[in-house]
């Protein structure tokens, strides 16, 4: 041992094997941190826009249609940010086990805890704070991407979707008269309505409650200005948890 210690230290100070700085390691801590940082404050903002993205568009609603809401809900879900996130978190968990940071932990586990702590802390963010309704309201001031992000946000439904909020302007049985607020014609123009047959005894699609003005969101299947609904539900009646901060 005293031997190898020796050849060393005569390496050493025969410059045949230089030393690395403390600094240097001071400073690959230094960047690792702020790079580890950057991508967790990436996360924990794209998890948040996800959660906006479905709420200001009323896709969350869709969970509590049944099934056929289920298979909506996955049909527009923003897959591509959910992909970009899982990305982000997996480079992180190679820098951190690439600097011997992570070797304690499995990886599975440590994946699974980023991606639930920043999920938890995209959802408080979304429906704990206003800060997603502030930035869209101003955001075409927000400096780019951010801006582009808020800018794309709000995609209301098209015609021929099965999806609207849409105003009631008469109720006959089983049956609605909606203004089809997807082309409404501006101001002045004609109103374009949608007649919403809804299925007998299914608590998801049901006129009970509703009157005439009530804005409500549809989801159905639609032909020839009538959508045949599977779940219907006053816009001011979502679930408290689904509730944004601020109104």
């Amino acid at each position: 041992m005293n031997n190898l210690r020796d050849k060393l230290l005569g390496d050493i100070r025969s410059g045949k094997v230089a030393m690395t700085p403390r600094a240097y390691f001071v400073a690959k801590i230094v960047a690792l941190l702020a790079v580890s940082l950057g991508i967790v404050f990436v996360t924990i903002f794209i998890f948040n826009f996800i959660f906006f993205s479905l709420r200001i568009n009323g896709h969350e609603t869709l969970l509590g249609f049944g099934p056929r809401g289920m298979q909506a809900f996955v049909y527009f879900f923003p897959w591509y940010l959910l992909v970009l996130d899982v990305a982000l978190v997996g480079l992180l968990q190679w820098l951190l086990r690439n600097f011997r940071l992570g070797y304690q932990i499995p990886v599975l586990y440590l994946v699974a805890g980023l991606l639930l702590g920043a999920f938890a802390f995209g959802f408080a963010l979304d429906r704990g704070t206003p800060l997603n309704d502030v930035l869209h309201e101003g955001r075409e001031h927000l400096p780019r991407p951010i801006g582009g992000f808020y800018e794309g946000a709000q995609r209301s439904p098209t015609a021929g979707s099965g999806m609207c909020h849409c105003v009631i302007l008469a109720i006959d049985g089983s049956t609605l008269t909606v203004r089809d607020t997807r082309d409404s014609g501006g101001e002045g123009g004609d109103v374009s309505t949608l007649r919403i047959t809804l299925p007998p005894n299914d608590r998801h699609a049901t006129t009970s409650g509703l009157k005439v003005g009530d804005v409500i969101f549809i989801a159905g299947d639609e032909s020839e200005g009538v959508i045949e609904a599977f779940g219907i539900r006053r816009e001011d009646d979502s679930h408290s948890f689904f509730k944004p901060a601020r109104q």
